[in-house]
This record gives C-alpha cells, sequence and structure tokens, in this order.
C-alpha cells in the first residue's frame, strides 16, 4: 500500500502531467462549450439580447435608457453579428463562448506563471466544469464578457500592489471602465475591488498608491457619467 501511495506520489509530481491534464481539461470543456454553443434553444433573456441587437444603435440607446444595463453589450454583440458569415443566432452564443475561452486563458496562463501547470490544472477544472459556469458559458447574455473583464481588472490590482507600473493601471482603468459599462453587478464588483485595494494600500502606509487609486477610479467615474444619469433616473 505505501509503494502504491509512493508511486502515485512520484507520478502526480511529474510537471508534465499537470500540464497536458490542464490542455485535455482545457479542450474537453471547449467541446462542451461547443455543443451548447450550436444549440436550438433560447430563453427569455437570450431572446430579447438577441431581438434588441437587432436593432440601430441609436434605438438600442434609446431602448436600454429604460433598462439597468447599458448599450455596451449590445453593441458588441451586434459588431460581432455583423461579420459576413455569422448568423445572429448562432453567433451570438459563440460571442459569449469565446470570451470564456479568454477568461479560462488568461486565468491559467497567470496561474501557471505564478504557481506551475497543477494549480492551472484546478483551475481550468472549475472554469469549465462547476455547473454555473457551464450553463452561463454560451449565454446570450453579458455574463462571460464581465466575468472575464473583472478577472483582468481584479488581477492588475494585485499586481499594481506587488510592483505597480504606468502599463498596468492603464490597464486596469481601461478593464474597470469596460466592467462597469458591461452589467451593473460588475460595477459593483469593481467599486468593491477599489476599496479592498485602497484599505490595503492604507494597511501598508502606500499613500501615494493610495492618490493613484483615486485618480483611477475618477477616470472610471467620469467614463461612465453618461450612463449613470439613465441609470440613476430608472431608481428614482
Amino acid at each position: 500500500m505505501q509503494k502504491l501511495i509512493k508511486k502515485t506520489e512520484e507520478f502526480l509530481d511529474r510537471e508534465q502531467v499537470w500540464k497536458w491534464g490542464s490542455i485535455l481539461v482545457f479542450l474537453l470543456a471547449n467541446i462542451l462549450f461547443g455543443y451548447l454553443a450550436f444549440g436550438k434553444t433560447f430563453h427569455y433573456d437570450e431572446a430579447y439580447s438577441i431581438g434588441l441587437s437587432r436593432n440601430g444603435f441609436k434605438d438600442i440607446i434609446n431602448i436600454t435608457s429604460n433598462d439597468v444595463h447599458s448599450p455596451f453589450y449590445y453593441f458588441l454583440l451586434k459588431l460581432f453579428c455583423m461579420i459576413p458569415g455569422i448568423s445572429m443566432y448562432w453567433g451570438a452564443k459563440v460571442f459569449s463562448w469565446i470570451f470564456m475561452c479568454m477568461f479560462m486563458i488568461f486565468g491559467g496562463v497567470v496561474t501557471y506563471r505564478r504557481y506551475g501547470w497543477q494549480v492551472t490544472f484546478f483551475w481550468t477544472l472549475l472554469a469549465g466544469f462547476v455547473p454555473s459556469m457551464m450553463i452561463q458559458s454560451t449565454t446570450v447574455r453579458m455574463y462571460t464578457i464581465g466575468l472575464f473583464l473583472v478577472t483582468v481588472a481584479s488581477y492588475m490590482a494585485y499586481s499594481i500592489f506587488e510592483k505597480e507600473t504606468l502599463k498596468k493601471w492603464v490597464i486596469f482603468t481601461v478593464f474597470g471602465i469596460a466592467a462597469v459599462y458591461i452589467h451593473t453587478f460588475c460595477m459593483l464588483e469593481m467599486v468593491l475591488v477599489y476599496g479592498i485595494f485602497i484599505v490595503a494600500a492604507l494597511a501598508k502606509k502606500k499613500f501615494k498608491m493610495v492618490g493613484k487609486a483615486f485618480v483611477s477610479g475618477l477616470v472610471v467615474s467620469i467614463a461612465f457619467l453618461p450612463w449613470l444619469f439613465s441609470l440613476w433616473q430608472q431608481f428614482v
């Protein structure tokens, strides 16, 4: 029994096992996502996204001015489905699938560089096969895009805290702007990211970093102002 345990441990210590395991899990997950992407069923919210995106850009703005979400996602979906050869019906699901892939790849690269293939394997497994992730992977809504944007922004905040550069601040701010426009909950998540970042910087007495975080947050807030007025009117 001890020999079996020892051989198992030796086998799992091999970096190549985790590497090819990660790649296999990624491929299996995306085979499943591909199957879901070309399904012929849509629920109400998906039908709403498709129907809204078929309107002109001006009409999308007018319609979403009474919705809780900005027109940003519908613009992106419309532009993607305007590519010759792409049908709105299956293209809309593929659009969400693309961002799910980007989320998995980004997380895989980050975990590999920081922790190695073993952690990457579990990241890929959880990102691809947790039931809620599987369901939303091709849903015709802004969930996978929001997931990708907030993940990148959150990682950039962590990376800035370790060693700040102007490039990191720019990426963090740009992805923050995109995140707050893609979904209202993403906006709240970015508020939380900034809040945690500022508290951590204060705890470490990195006061210059706190000031830069406020500047970044101000830029995001100013960029969101055009839609903030519309959002505010919906709640008052």
